[in-house]
């Protein structure tokens, strides 16, 4: 296959309903914020993401995680029929854990330390996810979290996206609204558990995903996502009639 790009590059998660609600994709140059509960499926959606960008040749990749060890996530994403183990050998994915020890290390100078590794990232790697932010913004007072989103913000473009991945209860009172404003793209993901019925076995949540803002505008009509996690297959779109079942 061969690749031709016209205008900015934008990257694709590869799943189509997905891909669409973002208005044809990320535009290279973005700052993504990806907020949930625990448990609705952030990592997952992040890992197609990049998968995606590897896969289509966006560029590389490089995930910072907190929840999982290296092989921890490859061995997930495998899982989920995402071979990002072959991108990672060959030096088009780079993975680093993240650990923040609470009431030893001091939060501001973890995310100084952070967006100085991010800062020196050779040009390449033109996707950086951040899973997640949660740990060290829980502990940040609301203008040092907004200076950290600030600075992610300063470090995207002309090439280069950043996506943060947040859990809903990291943000303090006032931060989310300014968070929104500063984004390009704000996912907000849920689980939704189906109404059990007698006699019926117990279902696993469906996972549901609002793209809120898109391209720096509100997308309040934007329509819901519904989907599955599937081990050996991944994300499979549910389609709401059998959602609402």
């Amino acid at each position: 296959m061969v690749w031709i790009r016209t205008g900015r590059a934008r990257l694709l998660s590869g799943i189509r309903e997905i891909d669409t609600e973002l208005g044809g994709g990320i535009p290279a140059g973005s700052l993504v914020f990806v907020e949930g509960p625990s448990r609705c499926g952030k990592s997952v959606l992040s890992m197609a993401i990049a998968h995606g960008a590897l896969s289509q040749l966006y560029g590389s990749v490089t995930y910072y995680i907190t929840a999982e060890s290296i092989g921890g996530m490859i061995g997930q994403a495998s899982s989920l029929s995402l071979n990002l183990g072959e991108y990672f050998l060959t030096d088009w994915l780079r993975i680093y854990p993240l650990s923040f020890r609470l009431g030893r290390d001091d939060p501001r100078e973890a995310v100084q330390s952070l967006l100085n590794h991010i800062a020196r990232l050779p040009e390449r790697y033109n996707l950086v996810i951040l899973d997640s932010v949660s740990t060290f913004v829980t502990h940040l007072a609301p203008s040092n979290a907004m200076d950290f989103f600030s600075a992610c913000k300063e470090l995207c473009g002309p090439t280069r996206s950043i996506i943060l991945v947040v859990g809903s209860q990291a943000f303090l009172k006032g931060v989310r609204a300014r968070t929104f404003a500063l984004s390009d793209f704000y996912l907000k993901l849920r689980a939704e558990y189906p109404l059990l019925e007698p006699g019926k076995p117990v279902r696993h949540p469906v996972m549901v995903l609002n793209v809120l803002k898109r391209n720096g505008l509100e997308h309040s009509n934007g329509e819901s996502i519904r989907f599955d996690i599937e081990r050996g297959y991944g994300i499979r779109i549910v389609p709401l009639a059998v959602a609402r079942a």
